[in-house]
């Protein structure tokens, strides 16, 4: 009975956790969560069908999650804020956010916790 109980609340609990992600978009790039708030290709790129290996530059993020202070403050919550960076000032939006690819933690290449 305790076995049986066990495995239901992992699997619920990992049910919980696997939502959550999905819900709050984890594991998505930056192209996907923009493209699921009905963003377009130009709205980053200023154009429909960018070059390939087209960059997005920081200006540009900025102009609709900006300024850089006032993100920062928006993510003050977090456990370590990446967007008060205490080594080097602002850092380009790029050392975290990958338009085609998955997100990263910059801040976890020398910070392990």
């Amino acid at each position: 009975m305790l076995a049986r109980m066990f495995g239901l609340l992992s699997s619920l609990l990992l049910l919980i956790v696997f939502t959550g992600q999905v819900l709050s978009g984890a594991g998505l790039c930056c192209s996907d969560k923009h493209i699921k708030t009905g963003l377009r290709c130009e709205s980053c790129h200023g154009a429909a069908k960018p070059d390939a290996g087209a960059t997005v530059g920081m200006a540009r993020c900025l102009s609709c999650h900006g300024p850089y202070k006032e993100l920062a403050k928006r993510t003050e919550i977090m456990f370590r804020n990446p967007h008060a960076d205490p080594h080097s000032g602002d850092l380009p939006c790029d050392m975290c956010h990958h338009g085609h690819r998955a997100d990263e933690n910059y801040c976890s290449s020398c910070h392990k916790e």
